[in-house]
């Protein structure tokens, strides 16, 4: 059965917006995840699926709201393919609810955050940790569900480089007199060219390129 779909473009946002992970909704690959798990708010007729980067810092971001690509890069230690799982607390039975919120709505949503998935790490202690961060916007990504293939992508959707998501995202924490944190894991964005609707019962599976150092994230859905 074909999944609904929307494209990554036709959200009624104009500019990049955030929202906080939390660890009781942050779970491995190849994990189980209840819908029905209340500590989760996850909305069983609205689950999207969003494949992106983590990037994890190996120090303190120094206060500023001047970062750069190149002075941002140095602070990451880790990269970590994740996939998003979108919700809302708000009565959302079709992808026209989702996305005529507006920004307002989604950003007092946490980002219609639901639950997150992490893969295998790629870390700076592997040889080619730099060549694979500085890469980023070229790794080609697949999405299948249940089998079928219903996304591709590549890093480049994020603002041309998940590099620059995380820039963006340390200069606007900046302007509000914050910073990030030594250890803190910041998820870059939506790398797939449509936004996947699942349901109870269905596998996920996202490809990051095959092989080392990225491989796949797998995890399924269920009552």
């Amino acid at each position: 059965m074909a999944q609904e779909s929307v494209s990554t473009s036709k959200m009624a946002v104009t500019e990049p917006f955030f929202g906080g992970v939390f660890s009781h909704s942050t779970f491995e690959s190849n994990s189980t995840i209840s819908i029905s798990d209340h500590t989760l708010g996850l909305q069983d007729k609205f689950l999207l699926i969003e494949p992106e980067f983590a990037l994890r810092l190996k120090n303190d971001v120094e206060l500023r709201s001047d970062h750069t690509f190149d002075s941002i890069k140095g602070h990451i230690d880790a990269i970590v393919p994740s996939v998003e799982i979108v919700t809302s607390a708000y009565s959302v039975n079709s992808f026209d609810d989702f996305k005529n919120l507006g920004a307002h709505s989604l950003v007092a949503d946490n980002a219609s955050h639901g639950g997150l998935v992490l893969g295998t790490k790629c870390s700076d202690a592997e040889e080619n940790f730099r060549a694979a961060l500085e890469g980023l916007d070229t790794q080609a990504v697949s999405l299948k569900v249940n089998g079928e293939l219903v996304a591709q992508g590549s890093g480049d959707k994020v603002l041309g480089h998940p590099i620059h998501a995380l820039c963006w995202l340390a200069n606007e924490l900046g302007k509000q007199g914050k910073s990030l944190r030594k250890g803190e894991l910041v998820t870059t964005g939506v790398v797939v060219d449509s936004l996947i609707v699942v349901k109870s019962g269905d596998t996920v599976s996202v490809d990051y390129g095959g092989g080392h150092p990225f491989g796949k994230v797998v995890f399924n859905f269920v009552d």
